[in-house]
C-alpha cells in the first residue's frame, strides 16, 4: 500500500532571497489542513550540507542560485539518491518552457513562476509532488518485490523435480520448467504458445486437464486431481494442483499455475499398505487378539479368538482366572509362570501351549504378548496375538512318531545299514553293520575309504571313489536299482553289498 509521509511535512526552501523565502512561509502558513516544518538555506552547497543529517519530504528550489543552477543541484542530488530523487519543485523568476521540460526529465515534479505564485498554487504543487513521488516509490518497491518473487519462483521452478507450467485462458503454455521437458522428451521452447492437444498429448489426459483448467478460470478456486502420463520410462501417476493467478484488480483469472508431482511410488506403497492391512485383518480374524487390563483384571478376546475356542461372539467372561480355565491342566503352571516373568522382567514373551475348547477338543496355540507400564513402572496392560498351530503340532508329533519307528527298525534289522555323508564318512551305522564289518564303537565315525574298504566292478577291478554309487547319488545322479557290488574289507574277506 502506498504511504504518504506523515505530517508535519518537512520542507527545505533553497533560495538566496530572504523575502521570497518569507513569502513562501506565509503562503503555506495559511494552509489550515496541512502542517509544515521549514528549513531554509540560501545556496546550493548549504542545501547539499543539509541533506547530510536530515531527510526532507519536499524541496522548493530557486532555479538560479549564487553558486549553481537548479540543473547543477539536481545532478549533485542524483549522486546522493541514485534510485529516486525526493520531491522537488523549481521556482523561477521568469518562465522558460525549454528549461521546464529539461528539468522535468531530470526528475523535477513541478516548475512554478514566482510572479504567478499563490498560497493555493504552492500548497497544491507540494501535495501533488509528494503524492507523485510516493506513488513512484511504491511502484518501484512493488517492481522490486515482483522481481524478487519472480526470481525466487524461477529458481525454485528450474530446480524442482515436479512439473511446473503456466497456461493462459486459451490453455496455451506461457512457461514450463525443465522437469516437463525431461518427462515428455520435448524441448521447453516447444511448449510456449501451444496447448496440450497441439503438442500431441493423449486425448484422455487433455480432456481431464481442460475440464479442471476451465473450472479454475471460471471459479477462481484451486483444483486438484490425478492423471496418468505414458512418459519415456513407462506410465506414471501424477497428482496435479492448479492454482489461479489473478489480474491486478483481482477480478479475473488471467492464468493458471499447474504443479504435477510423480506419485507412482506412493500409490504403489498405498496399494501394498492396503493389501498388508487386509492380510493383517484376515490374520487377526483367523488367529485372534486379546487385551488384558491388569489393574481391573479385565480380558477382552477378539471375535476370531472366541470363535477359535468354540465360544459365541462376545461371550468370553473376561478375567485372568477364566482364561486359565481354558488352558490345558498340564500347561497351566507353565503359562502362569511365563506371564509372571514377562511382567517382572518387562520383556515380551512368545510361548506355545495347549488350550481346551468349549467342546473339550485340544487346540495348540502360539501366543505372543507384551506388557505396558505406567510412568511409575507399574504394569497396567498386556496385549497379545493368538495363532492356532494345532495342525503344525499334529504334523510335528506324527513326524516324531515316524522317526521313532524308523529308528527302531534301523537298530533292530538284521541287515547291515550304513549312512554316509558327501565325504563318505559314516554318520550312522546300525548294530548289524558293526558286527558285520567288525567296527568298534571307537571307529564309528572314521572314513570308509581305501584301504578300509574297496568296491570292485563286475570284472573284479577296484572302483575309484568318484564311481561309487553313493558318490554319484550325492552329485545328483539318478541310479536305477538294485545295484549289486562286491567289496573287499580290510581282512580281505569277500562278500556282496547291495
Amino acid at each position: 500500500m502506498m504511504q504518504v509521509p506523515q505530517q508535519p511535512w518537512r520542507l527545505l526552501i533553497v533560495d538566496d532571497s530572504s523575502e521570497d523565502r518569507a513569502a513562501m512561509r506565509r503562503y503555506l502558513e495559511q494552509d489550515h489542513i496541512t502542517s509544515y516544518t521549514f528549513y531554509e538555506v540560501g545556496t546550493g552547497r548549504q542545501a547539499m550540507a543539509a541533506f547530510q543529517d536530515r531527510i526532507f519530504d519536499c524541496i522548493i528550489l530557486d532555479y538560479l542560485l549564487p553558486d549553481m543552477t537548479g540543473g547543477d543541484f539536481l545532478e549533485r542530488l542524483r549522486a546522493m539518491f541514485p534510485s529516486l530523487l525526493p520531491p522537488i519543485i523549481i521556482l523561477s523568476g521568469k518562465g522558460s518552457e525549454i528549461v521546464a521540460v529539461r528539468l522535468m526529465k531530470q526528475g523535477v515534479q513541478d516548475y512554478l513562476i514566482k510572479d504567478q505564485l499563490s498560497s493555493e498554487l504552492l500548497r497544491v504543487a507540494i501535495a501533488n509532488a509528494i503524492e507523485k513521488v510516493s506513488m513512484e516509490r511504491y511502484i518501484e518497491d512493488q517492481s522490486q518485490e515482483l522481481a524478487r518473487r519472480q526470481h525466487a519462483f524461477q529458481t525454485l521452478a528450474e530446480n524442482a523435480p515436479d512439473m511446473i507450467e503456466r497456461v493462459d485462458r486459451q490453455f496455451r503454455h506461457s512457461y514450463v520448467n525443465p522437469a516437463i521437458a525431461e518427462v515428455t522428451g520435448l524441448p521447453m521452447q516447444a511448449f510456449i504458445g501451444k496447448t496440450g492437444r497441439e503438442l500431441g498429448m493423449p486425448d484422455e489426459m487433455c480432456l481431464l486437464w481442460e475440464k479442471y483448467l476451465g473450472e479454475v478460470f471460471d471459479t477462481g478456486d484451486i483444483r486438484q486431481f490425478e492423471f496418468v502420463y505414458p512418459g519415456m520410462e513407462g506410465e506414471h501417476i501424477y497428482q496435479a494442483r492448479l492454482a489461479p493467478e489473478f489480474s491486478v484488480d483481482g477480478h479475473q483469472v488471467t492464468s493458471v499455475l499447474g504443479i504435477s508431482r510423480d506419485v507412482t511410488e506412493l500409490k504403489h506403497t498405498e496399494i501394498a499398505l492396503r493389501n498388508s492391512e487386509e492380510r493383517l485383518r484376515i490374520a487377526l480374524c483367523e488367529n485372534g487378539t486379546w487385551d488384558w487390563h491388569i489393574s481391573s483384571d479385565t480380558i477382552t478376546w477378539s471375535v476370531g479368538l472366541e470363535t477359535a475356542m468354540g465360544l459365541a461372539p462376545h461371550s468370553f467372561k473376561g478375567t485372568y482366572n477364566y482364561f486359565l480355565s481354558f488352558v490345558h491342566p498340564e500347561d497351566r503352571a507353565f503359562v502362569r509362570e511365563t506371564v509372571r516373568q514377562a511382567i517382572e522382567q518387562k520383556k515380551p514373551f512368545s510361548i506355545e501351549f495347549r488350550m481346551v475348547r468349549a467342546d473339550e477338543s485340544i487346540r495348540w496355540t502360539a501366543t505372543r504378548g507384551k506388557v505396558f507400564y505406567n510412568d511409575d513402572g507399574f504394569p497396567i496392560r498386556m496385549l497379545g496375538i493368538d495363532m492356532d498351530i494345532t495342525e503344525q503340532k499334529q504334523a510335528q508329533l506324527q513326524a516324531m512318531h515316524q522317526a521313532s519307528e524308523l529308528e527302531a527298525i534301523f537298530e533292530t534289522i538284521g541287515d547291515g545299514l550304513i549312512i554316509l555323508d558327501r565325504a563318505n564318512v559314516p554318520t550312522r551305522i546300525n548294530r548289524a553293520a558293526q558286527i558285520m564289518f567288525d567296527i568298534s564303537d571307537d571307529h564309528l565315525h572314521a572314513p570308509l575309504a581305501p584301504p578300509a574298504i574297496t568296491l570292485l566292478d563286475e570284472y573284479g577291478s577296484p572302483l575309484p571313489m568318484e564311481a561309487w554309487p553313493q558318490t554319484r547319488l550325492m552329485q545328483g545322479e539318478t541310479l536305477a536299482g538294485p545295484i549289486w557290488l562286491r567289496y573287499i574289507w580290510v581282512d580281505q574277506m569277500a562278500g556282496s553289498w547291495i
